[in-house]
């Protein structure tokens, strides 16, 4: 019987190719200074490298709210953060995303693409 599916879903909506691409300016943290990115709309992903690890979180909205017991984490003393690029997905279900984050013991320098 023939294979009567021509394009696989990713291929069909074009998911990886069609992305929009918005770099930031590259943003500096510390321990104790919170930062925030208010993701424009329509954006799936994050692309995010940083020199030094860094906390982070989603809400919606700009107030501080890094809680650094229970907050995910980027990075690690055994990783050498500036040579990787992680790919994070937006959150459904927020009006307006705010990714925030934070320096864990180090200064950082923080790079993030909207895509």
């Amino acid at each position: 019987m023939a294979n009567k599916q021509r394009l696989r879903a990713h291929e069909a909506l074009n998911v990886d190719v069609s992305a929009g691409w918005d770099v930031k300016d590259a943003v500096t943290v510390t321990t104790g200074t919170e930062k925030t990115l208010t993701v424009a709309p329509g954006t799936d992903t994050l692309q995010v490298s940083s020199t030094n690890s860094i906390y982070f979180t989603w809400t919606e909205n700009t107030t501080d709210a890094i809680d650094q017991d229970n907050d995910l984490f980027l990075g690690s003393p055994n990783i050498i953060t500036g040579q990787a690029i992680y790919e994070l997905k937006v959150p459904r279900g927020l009006d307006t995303p705010v990714f925030h984050f934070l320096g864990n013991s180090n200064t950082a320098n923080v790079r993030i693409v909207e895509q």
